[in-house]
């Protein structure tokens, strides 16, 4: 067989990230390039290989999905395939690395699934993904066509479903990476739904745990910044409610599974998301998306008391642009692979208020409600070269008083 990359093949729309040529190491720290755009040799090593259509996506039936463009192509071989990978990226055979999957991983593109990927901050991880070369799979009990969620992209493909059923609707499919935010998501809330709780954050999250053990991928866990204590209160967030009991529960049973079957995994901290597309009206609205919509109607902005509860209230695109990171990135040696995605400023509800300079009223505080802010985060991440660079003032600005101005 001759290894060489026929452009015919190559006809991937060009990205952010194209360029003319793409960096890889190996381990002696030498920096090698690859004789193709990014784009490119993508393409040329996914269709060569069959890497990632060893088992096509349901198609048929179920809804948002569609036939792998390559289903029916077989494997190659671990030798064939390293072959491939590494004539492709103009490496010499005999060049030392990790493993073929770290060349993939680190240099191409993987196969990934977003649990909750229609949601708010799975919309814009999916993005994020597809802009990074990947290809994505999401899964979501909702369908967010009416949302404006969704990516026109061949790259990306759509199940509606549960994750309690993940090991029927993807049977023998493997993926490289899971992201897992397809969960319940409500603080207060969830004392009223205590059962809706249990199915979605205990029994769908068990599915997805054992669908990851079985196939042995990486899991990328978004837990709750509620777990950590109440610093004016003394009391441990994840006593707060259902969901925030749950959500300690599963970080810790995540980390357990890594240890005890030798799994790779990355738990990511996220604190109160924002941003546009944020869902504004409901029981399920964010702070931010409500007083916007208030705001925007005219209306006197709604504060449950005492208003005086601080968040650190992180753009949405600086979460993504954090996740994105842990597709591949793995700690140095005795660190825990844990995260605090999260901006350093934080600000009271009441603070939020003034920025929007407008009349307010109470509503009566609802049980479950954290007091303080986690005194942890710092809004950066050297290890991953993240940075939250976002500010709620300026966005409140954008998307309400200059607005308004005009």
């Amino acid at each position: 067989m001759e290894l060489v990359a026929d452009p015919t093949w190559m006809n991937l729309p060009v990205g952010p990230k194209t360029s003319s040529r793409y960096l890889v190491s190996d381990l002696e720290g030498r920096t090698l390039e690859d004789r193709l755009p990014w784009t490119q040799l993508v393409e040329a090593i996914r269709v060569r290989t069959g890497y990632y259509d060893r088992a096509p996506i349901p198609s048929g039936g179920r809804a948002g999905c569609s036939s792998s463009p390559a289903e029916g192509r077989s494997a190659l071989s671990n030798r064939a395939y390293r072959a491939t990978c590494f004539s492709l990226l103009g490496l010499a055979s005999s060049t030392r690395v990790r493993s073929t999957k770290w060349v993939v991983r680190n240099s191409i593109v993987s196969r990934i699934l977003v649990t909750g990927g229609e949601g708010f901050v799975g919309s814009y991880l999916i993005r994020a993904l597809v802009e990074d070369g990947h290809e994505v799979v999401s899964l979501d009990i909702q369908d967010g066509t009416k949302l404006g969620r969704r990516l026109e992209c061949e790259r990306v493909q759509y199940v509606v479903g549960n994750t309690e059923d993940i090991e029927i609707i993807f049977d023998d499919l493997r993926f490289d990476v899971i992201f897992h935010l397809g969960e319940y998501a409500r603080v207060e809330q969830s004392r009223d739904e205590p059962a809706l709780v249990f199915k979605r954050n205990v029994i769908g999250t068990f599915q997805v745990v054992e669908f990851w053990r079985r196939t042995r991928c990486r899991l990328v866990y978004t837990a709750s910044s509620t777990a950590f204590v109440d610093e004016k209160s003394g009391k441990k967030g994840k006593n707060l409610s259902p969901y925030t009991y749950w959500k300690d529960v599963n970080s810790n049973l995540i980390q357990n599974y890594g240890v005890w079957y030798k799994l790779d995994y990355a738990v990511a901290y996220l604190y109160n998301a924002y941003g546009p597309g944020e869902p504004s009206e409901g029981g399920y609205s964010t702070l931010i998306g409500k007083f916007l919509k208030q705001a925007r109607e005219g209306s006197k902005l709604t504060v449950r008391k005492p208003g005086s509860q601080r968040r650190n209230f992180t753009h949405v695109q600086d979460i993504a642009d954090g996740l994105r990171v842990l597709v591949s990135h793995s700690p140095e040696e005795g660190r825990e692979p844990i995260y605090r995605f999260g901006s350093a400023e934080h600000y009271s509800i009441l603070e939020v208020v003034d920025m929007f300079g407008l009349e307010f009223v109470w509503l009566e505080e609802r049980p479950g409600n954290r007091d303080s802010v986690d005194p942890m985060v710092k809004g950066e991440i050297p290890e991953l070269q993240w940075k939250a660079t976002r500010a709620l003032r300026e966005y409140i600005n954008m998307e309400f008083l200059e607005n308004k101005l005009r």
